[in-house]
């Protein structure tokens, strides 16, 4: 189980109307790994797995981006807010953190600083939950100039600390206008 309550349920409805509009840019510069992928929708860009496949019956309120490891008995999953809207990243955390996507938590978890190398501010929040089961981190990137924050969310019971990782220092909030869907190939 990745996501549950109301989220849940709203997600698996609004994720098929986004199942075929996700671009996955494979890129071929330094800042995508061989095997990752570049995803980009809304204000959002991040890396993922190139294997890891979109599920937009999953899809939940301003949860507007799924993917996971594979469509049947997923491990992992990632959900994305690619608009959350302007507010400052730790401001974004403790919203989320209240909405709860992820059910009871076992503990709530802090929130820690992320270095960047530009001057968009990221916070981190490490979770787990179901009794320990499920490992979640959890993001918001805020750029101040733009008056734009993104949300991203990793969750699963084999969460590798090599994705995390990959995950945190690809996400990035878009300077451009939000294009008319998700962008992909």
């Amino acid at each position: 189980m990745m996501l549950t309550g109301t989220w849940g349920r709203r997600a698996r409805s609004v994720i098929a109307a986004l199942a075929g509009s996700t671009l996955l840019v494979a890129c071929s510069g330094t800042s995508t790994p061989e095997g990752w992928a570049r995803v980009e929708q809304g204000w959002l860009a991040v890396d993922v797995p190139e294997d890891w496949v979109e599920v937009p019956e999953q899809a939940a309120g301003h949860l507007d981006l799924v993917l996971q490891d594979s469509e049947e008995d997923p491990t992992v999953q990632l959900v994305a807010s690619t608009e959350y809207g302007d507010v400052p990243a730790g401001t974004t955390l403790v919203a989320v953190r209240t909405d709860r996507p992820f059910g009871e938590l076992d503990d709530p978890g802090v929130f820690s600083d992320v270095e960047r190398d530009d001057e968009q501010a990221t916070k981190r929040w490490d979770f787990t939950y179901e009794d320990g089961e499920y490992r979640g981190v959890a993001w918001a990137t805020h750029d101040a100039e733009l008056g734009r924050t993104v949300f991203v969310a990793v969750t699963g019971s084999e969460l590798g600390d090599e994705t995390v990782q990959q995950i945190e220092e690809s996400i990035e909030v878009l300077d451009g206008d939000p294009a008319e869907g998700p962008a992909g190939a």
